[in-house]
C-alpha cells in the first residue's frame, strides 16, 4: 500500500530537485535543541513531485508497476503572492510511473481522466491544454514535414 506523503520533508530531500532554496519554507521548533541542525532540518513541500519520488523509492519493492496514483494535498511556496501565484494552495497530481519504458497510452489516458473529473464538477466552460513536444512532432511526421 502506498502511503500519503507528509507535509514536511527533510530539507536535504526538498533541495535534491535543484534550485528551490527560495521556494522552501524551513521549519524549526520554538524550543529547538542545539543539535537540531543538519539532517534533522525539515521544510514544507513546495509541490508533490519530490515527496512522491521519495515515497516511490522507499516503497519500491511493494509497488506494482506500472504504478498509477492521484494525490490532492496542500503545498507551500516561499514566494510573494501575485496574480495566480500563492504561498499556500492545493495541488492535484495524477502520475503514472514504470520501472523501465512507459507506453504512450498512459500519457493519453491522463487528459481523459482530467476531462471526466472536470465534467463531474459542473464548472463553467473550460479547456484542457496539452503541452508536449511529442504531439507537435507527431503532427509534423503525419504531414511529412521536417521541422
Amino acid at each position: 500500500m502506498f502511503h500519503w506523503t507528509p507535509s514536511v520533508e527533510p530539507l536535504s530531500v526538498l533541495a535534491a530537485k535543484g534550485e528551490t532554496s527560495n521556494e522552501v519554507y524551513a521549519l524549526r521548533r520554538l524550543q529547538e535543541e542545539a543539535d537540531d541542525t543538519g539532517d534533522s532540518r525539515i521544510g514544507l513541500h513546495f509541490d508533490l513531485t519530490v515527496p512522491f519520488a521519495r515515497c516511490t523509492a522507499q516503497y519500491l519493492n511493494e509497488l506494482v508497476f506500472p504504478f498509477k496514483r492521484y494525490q490532492i494535498q496542500r503545498v507551500w511556496r516561499g514566494e510573494r503572492d501575485q496574480d495566480g501565484r500563492f504561498r499556500e494552495f492545493t495541488q492535484c497530481d495524477i502520475d503514472v510511473i514504470n520501472v523501465e519504458h512507459l507506453p504512450a497510452h498512459f500519457d493519453a489516458e491522463l487528459p481523459r481522466v482530467i476531462h471526466e473529473i472536470l465534467i463531474g464538477l459542473d464548472l463553467p466552460a473550460w479547456t484542457i491544454g496539452i503541452n508536449n513536444r511529442k504531439v507537435l512532432q507527431g503532427l509534423y511526421e503525419g504531414l511529412r514535414v521536417v521541422p
